[in-house]
């Protein structure tokens, strides 16, 4: 896996290759607005890039100088056992307890990851 900072003004990216066996998406976030119900729309979701801007900006090295910028997760490789973990544990921030969810998450068969693989 590589995660990277792709600056927006110059398109320097900072890359930072990390091995890994555990791939942990998320159902369900009302605070982000995220409802996944299938474990294809939750990988997706986890691969999209975040984009930094305003109060968030980048420092760019090669600009010298905070900037807009996308932050992100590319496959490079996969392992030969991949664990997916559903998380189905969420905070609560108005009765600040855990819950847990029984959202239904569907899921293949025979789960196709080239299809994540960004061209690599």
């Amino acid at each position: 896996m590589v995660h990277y900072t792709h600056c927006r003004d110059c398109q320097n990216e900072s890359q930072r290759e990390e091995s890994f066996q555990d791939l942990i998406l998320t159902v369900k976030n009302p605070f982000e607005k995220v409802y996944n119900n299938c474990i294809e729309l939750a990988i997706q979701r986890y691969m999209k890039p975040e984009i930094l801007d305003q109060d968030n900006m980048y420092f760019c090295d090669k600009c010298q100088k905070k900037v807009s910028a996308e932050r992100g997760v590319r496959f490079l490789k996969m392992p030969k056992l991949l664990n997916v973990i559903i998380r189905r544990f969420d905070f609560d921030y108005f009765t600040f307890q855990r819950v847990k969810l029984n959202d239904r998450v569907e899921f293949p068969h025979v789960l196709n990851m080239n299809n994540y693989m960004n061209g690599y």
